[in-house]
């Protein structure tokens, strides 16, 4: 599905401040940090086993067909972003997501367990995590898509410490595979290695509340019934009527009777009921920047040499976002205009992990300079965009020049989700 972008406002010369806002909110899903990716040349010496950071490699190299010059990638992700007092039996489903960017050669690999500390900058040949344990054997690759594998049970011992976390290796099985996964460190619009994970019932159980207040005193018990009046006495002897006697004074008024004694407390009152769950915040900013001074003589939008810069935020369920482009522009040529503007890659959420759609770069979302004297230029343009589908976006620079040499330095983009 195309998506339209609507351009509501462009501003020359804004410089944007970022504020990030967040509302309370609970999910099921989770996604792990990946802190370290590295590829190493099993077959190589120490000194020469760490290969480039711009992708991982899985398999032999081009032209190899005895399989003596083995690749392997590793790959450590940090579980901190699990609610506290996860345990395994909260891990519903935990799966790997790799992006195949390049298939040199079709075939398969296994992916395993490691044990041992390593860094993505100091591994090699000599100093690799040894296995521990498979995972998965036999994992298909194809060119442009998603590959998947399900690392549940891995995740559930790396949360019970029945293992250590030192990451997982995918290993060259000795097929013919050649593939290159995006690297985190990748220098074209990137999608590297995620590990998701579906988690239920999970959180710190909540504590007990506090007692109620002390019930009022209960009401005083009703007087008991009158006793029955004993039998009556036989009757005296009449004695001799005495002489009629003074009347007395009248005696004091006794004193008070004691208080009665305070009734039982009344029962506890029972605990109210748990407030609802506030609204989930947006996903946060992201920006890209490169300082480097790069010319094109293209009258159609491209790349420049070093590519970008790229911004991938995820678009909330509102499909809005604040676009700033900024740039310091120079051209070699009289009234020659110089345009800088963006693409948009869509990504495909689980389970289909492939790119959706792509929206190209165009004069009516740029930065636009019209140089009528040979000068130089530094502004910003700001765009708000809507009519994006929710979910994973990269919005990528691109460039063209109207003729003439168009030179670009200080370049940048940020990207805002709106509400």
């Amino acid at each position: 599905m195309k998506h339209q972008l609507f351009v509501k406002a462009a501003i020359v010369g804004l410089f944007v401040g970022m504020m990030g806002v967040f509302w309370p909110g609970q999910s099921h899903a989770t996604e792990a940090i990946l802190t370290d990716d590295a590829t190493v040349a099993m077959d190589k010496p120490a000194g020469s086993s760490r290969m480039t950071a711009s992708y991982l490699c899985v398999g032999g190299l081009p032209g190899d067909n005895d399989n003596d010059d083995r690749q392997n990638a590793y790959l450590k992700f940090d579980l901190s972003p699990l609610p506290a007092g996860t345990t395994g039996t909260n891990i519903a489903k935990a799966t790997l997501v790799l992006y195949a960017r390049t298939v040199k050669h079709a075939g398969s690999f296994d992916v395993v367990a490691v044990n041992g500390a390593w860094t993505e900058s100091t591994v090699t040949s000599a100093t690799v995590p040894s296995p521990t344990e498979v995972e998965a054997t036999g994992v298909g690759v194809t060119p442009g898509e998603f590959v998947t594998v399900d690392l549940t049970g891995l995740v559930r011992d790396w949360v019970d410490k029945v293992i250590a976390n030192d990451g997982i290796a995918l290993i060259h099985n000795g097929s013919d595979v050649n593939v290159q996964f995006d690297s985190k460190e990748g220098k074209k619009a990137v999608l590297p290695a995620r590990l998701l994970i579906t988690i239920v019932n999970g959180g710190t159980t909540a504590e007990a509340g506090l007692p109620g207040a002390t019930g009022p005193t209960g009401d005083t018990g009703a007087q008991g019934p009158a006793g029955e009046a004993g039998a009556q006495g036989p009757a005296g002897e009449a004695g001799a009527q005495g002489p009629a006697g003074e009347a007395g004074a009248q005696g004091p008024i006794g004193p008070t009777g004691d208080t009665g004694a305070i009734g039982p407390t009344g029962d506890t009152g029972a605990m109210g009921d748990t407030g609802a769950t506030g609204p989930a915040g947006l996903s946060g900013s992201a920006f890209g920047t490169v300082a480097t001074s790069q010319s094109t003589t293209s009258t159609n939008y491209t790349d420049l040499s070093t590519v970008g810069p790229t911004a991938t935020v995820t678009v909330p369920d509102s499909g809005k976002v604040l676009v700033t482009l900024t740039a310091f522009m120079t051209n070699n040529s009289n009234n020659k205009d110089g345009y800088m503007s963006f693409s948009v890659v869509d990504v495909a959420p689980l389970p289909s992990f492939s790119v959706v759609s792509g929206t190209a770069a165009s004069d009516a979302m740029s930065l636009h300079f019209n140089d009528d004297s040979l000068l130089s230029f530094q502004g910003s343009a700001t765009y708000v965009v809507s009519g994006l589908s929710a979910g994973s976006h990269a919005f990528t620079a691109k460039y063209r020049t109207a003729g003439g040499t168009e030179t670009f330095a200080n370049r940048s983009i940020i990207v805002i989700p709106l509400p």
